[in-house]
């Protein structure tokens, strides 16, 4: 079993570099602890909101992914939803249980608005995990990317490996920019059961 975590911090720069390194350090103890996603988002909500100023927050996906069986049990709190698309067909959906942003609101709040969602990955799939700047990249003429757009792009790729998916998009995310300065760091996690 291996723990994936995508987060994305409300700040820039070196608070939010510092938030995020504290966010994983609770990550990594509490998850030798407990093996479900949402305790773990829950217990670190808890940590984060006693030891942060209001007003800074993570949106963040935590999950398990069994390797042998291709299962995938994940929370979310307040993050871009997760991407299933189907290897066996030009399919895909949208995996958007309920959570809210680490930090936000206090602890029993936050375990009363967090959900699990559990998927089996089949050979071909491909799911995929991303922060906001691949959807809010702009053009020179203001307009993002979007959701939309990003799904369709993967989508028309999926039966690509995961590292050339990335080229792809990284290079149609350029191409969407022009010339324009990225407004925001992007990070994506693409994982392909064979």
């Amino acid at each position: 079993q291996t723990g994936i975590a995508i987060g994305d911090v409300s700040n820039k720069g070196v608070s939010a570099a510092f938030y995020m390194t504290m966010v994983k350090g609770f990550l990594k103890a509490l998850a030798v602890r407990n093996r479900k996603p949402s305790e773990i988002l829950s217990e670190t909500n808890s940590l984060f909101y006693e030891n942060v100023t209001r007003g800074n927050f993570i949106s963040m996906i935590f999950g398990i992914l069994d390797s042998h069986t291709g299962e995938f049990t994940f929370a979310r709190a307040g993050h871009n939803p997760v991407l299933l698309l189907f290897g066996n067909s030009n399919e895909g959906r949208w995996l958007i249980p309920k959570g809210v942003g680490i930090g936000l609101v206090p602890d029993k709040k936050f375990r009363s608005s967090i959900s699990e969602e559990k998927i089996k990955l089949h050979p071909g799939d491909v799911l995929i995990l991303y922060t906001d700047g691949y959807p809010e990249a702009m053009n020179e003429q203001s307009e993002e990317f979007g959701e939309e757009n990003l799904q369709k792009f993967l989508r028309d790729h999926v039966q690509h490996e995961p590292d050339e998916i990335i080229k792809l998009l990284e290079k149609r995310i350029a191409e969407w920019e022009q010339k324009q300065t990225a407004i925001d760091d992007r990070t994506i996690i693409i994982i392909k059961r064979l």
